[in-house]
């Protein structure tokens, strides 16, 4: 048990540390290219709901599944 919860803080503090990354790095890029960062937030959110359904599809294709 106890080896489930360290797996379980680790997954949870590096989920935390890899968005506060994206969120650092995605407010360089909409400074550098001159956008709003709430365009580049909104991409990125829109990214991040399609992408998953998109590998899906693939993978399904790839298996020859409906």
């Amino acid at each position: 048990m106890p080896e489930v919860f360290a797996k379980f803080l680790v997954s949870i503090l590096s989920l935390i540390f890899s968005a506060y990354l994206l969120l650092k790095f995605s407010e360089k890029l909409s400074s550098r290219i001159k956008i709003s960062p709430l365009i580049v937030g909104v991409t990125l959110v829109a990214i991040g709901t399609s992408l998953p359904e998109t590998f899906v599809a693939i993978s399904a294709i790839m298996q020859g599944a409906p």
